[in-house]
């Protein structure tokens, strides 16, 4: 009997379609739950 279980989700980090030009110290959280349950996209830069 073999274990054939699926390798764990990871979350797939997509390209950033937002307009300017890139920033290299920017760190970009996506789907961030509040703790009140609001799904917020972060975006934080240095």
């Amino acid at each position: 009997m073999s274990d054939s279980q699926p390798p764990p989700q990871q979350p797939n980090p997509s390209p950033s379609s937002t307009p300017g030009p890139a920033e290299p110290a920017a760190l970009l959280l996506c789907g961030a739950r509040l703790t009140d349950g609001r799904v917020v996209d972060v975006r934080l830069g240095g």
